[in-house]
């Protein structure tokens, strides 16, 4: 954990150098109970920046309210809003959020969310060693009212003990170029990594952006306590829903080409990023890359006829792509079956 510096206060928590990142959009509703908890920290950040992307309620006005310099002066915390009238979307509002940003670690914030009080100490002592960047936790669900649900974000996901074990080792890169993990509101960043990823290309979220470049020259830590509240409801711009027989019908209803296009394109930007030298990586993360390019290229391609594509598919799954590069038999399925 980072030194910490006392407060004024022999009484009130220390401080520690981290920037909370919290990005909002009509989010009055809910904005001043998250607040409230980042502010109850038993570690309390030395930042807030606040980048609203063009609200149209009051969600400022709970904002400063609940900020104001009367309150916020005598903790330490300075305070950071950013405005502005043309939306810039969930990644784009949090890179911009990031980059105002002053202290040696980020922690990012949903506006709906509650933190447990413990958050900001509990994910600052995961970073022991100079060579995590990122670290995240797990999270309880909660519905709009903030009521318990029963499964927690991780269970949700559908994330294995294996895949969180091989995320906080050797084999994260390959973990997380399947799929992501990492969810943003969970996650704490080392502000120097988020420097050297940026600018965030188009086509990726945030948080597995920040995680996956995480894992090419660093390490990944995941904290399995529940530490914040993760608020589902309908106005959410990226929520989780989990895994049930009655949604996996509903994703055989997605078109598989806007899906494999957007792949495609996000791994070649990587690709690129890494090519070029901008983002450090080793060969055999980019020959992994290339590997994943050619995968997702031959599933944005796959014939509408059924015979042919049920051989293109077999093709890849015997190559073993499919299990390596993709979510197994799921994406299978869902290539045979899905739309063009």
């Amino acid at each position: 954990m980072t030194p910490a510096r006392a407060d004024s206060r022999s009484s009130a928590p220390t401080q520690a150098r981290v920037s909370v990142a919290m990005c909002t959009f009509n989010g009055a509703a809910f904005v001043r109970e998250q607040l409230e908890s980042i502010l109850a920290q038993t570690v309390l950040p030395a930042q807030i920046v606040v980048s609203d992307d063009g609200s149209t309620d009051a969600t400022l006005d709970e904002v400063r309210g609940t900020l104001a310099p009367a309150r916020i002066t005598p903790l330490g915390i300075t305070v950071k809003i950013l405005t502005r009238k043309k939306p810039l979307g969930v990644t784009g509002n949090f890179e911009a959020a990031m980059a105002a940003c002053t202290e040696e670690f980020i922690a990012l914030s949903d506006q709906d969310d509650v933190w447990q009080s413990n958050r900001l100490e509990a994910l600052l002592s995961a970073f022991d060693d100079p060579h995590v960047l990122l670290v995240h936790s797990d999270a309880r669900l909660v519905d709009e009212a903030g009521l318990p649900q029963p499964h927690t974000l991780m269970s949700s996901l559908g994330a294995s003990r294996r895949e969180l074990r091989h995320e906080q080792g050797e084999r994260a890169f390959s973990v997380l170029l399947r799929r992501n993990l990492v969810t943003g509101a969970t996650a704490m960043v080392r502000a120097s990594h988020m420097r050297e990823v940026r600018p965030f290309p188009s086509g990726w979220v945030h948080d597995h952006w920040l995680a996956i470049t995480a894992s090419l020259s660093g390490r990944i830590r995941f904290v399995p306590e529940t530490l914040i509240d993760y608020r589902q409801h309908s106005n959410n711009q990226i929520g989780v829903a989990r895994l049930t027989p009655g949604r996996a019908v509903t994703l055989l209803g997605d078109s598989r080409r806007s899906r494999h296009v957007d792949r495609f394109e996000r791994i070649a930007a990587l690709a690129g990023r890494l090519a070029d030298g901008s983002i450090p990586s080793r060969p055999d993360q980019r020959e992994l890359v290339a590997e994943k390019l050619i995968h997702e290229e031959r599933r944005r391609d796959l014939p509408d006829a059924r015979m042919r594509r049920g051989v293109a598919v077999a093709g890849e799954l015997i190559r073993g792509r499919y299990h390596r590069l993709s979510r197994g038999l799921i994406d299978v399925v869902r290539d045979l079956f899905s739309p063009a």
